[in-house]
């Protein structure tokens, strides 16, 4: 650790020489320009930054030109030259909105992970939300009623009778049907 920082702390100054000018993060797209502020404000290097939310050609070659940290969700091969970059940051889950063959050479791709545990727990909540009906539920309790029944018809008939295995009666002893019988046949 550099002296002087502590977690959470970044050393200022991350041009490798004394006389380099500081790194440029350039947020490039809608996406990007929509997350910039939030981002920005958690910077604590010295970093310049450009917003730039639409998709004009000259303006992206422009802020391009002296780019060394990109974050945007597409890159394609026809994209203006970016000879300073060496990190692309895709504010997404996946890369596929990048050409990765088209990329500057050196560049390093990352993108937003680390969202897989929360997404499968959403996933799971929004089915037995739907399952039990949750909102029915909350709709009608906002509506002032404190009872709530389920009022699809064959949801009671359903579930009136608890669930048996039919048998066959064959010579006076019952018979389960062949997936639930014993292995000695019975």
């Amino acid at each position: 650790m550099l002296p002087g920082t502590w977690p959470g702390n970044y050393y200022s100054n991350l041009s490798p020489l004394e006389d380099e000018p500081p790194m440029k993060a350039l947020f490039l797209g809608t996406l990007a320009a929509s997350q910039a502020t939030p981002i920005i404000e958690f910077i604590t290097a010295d970093v310049r930054t450009e917003i730039l939310d639409n998709n004009e050609p000259a303006q992206a070659a422009a802020a391009l030109a002296d780019a060394d940290v990109l974050l945007t969700g597409v890159w394609r091969s026809g994209f203006p030259a970016a000879p300073k970059l060496r990190l692309l940051q895709v504010p997404l889950a996946g890369t596929d909105g990048i050409d990765v063959s088209s990329l500057p050479r050196g560049v390093t791709l990352c993108n937003a992970y680390g969202h897989e545990p929360a997404l499968g727990e959403f996933a799971i909540m929004m089915m037995l939300a739907w399952r039990h009906r949750l909102l029915d539920i909350a709709t009608s309790f906002r509506e002032g009623s404190w009872s709530w029944r389920d009022r699809r018809p064959d949801r009671r008939r359903r579930w009136a009778r608890p669930h048996r295995p039919r048998s066959r009666v064959a010579g006076g002893r019952a018979r389960l049907p062949g997936a639930c019988r014993q292995p000695n046949g019975e």
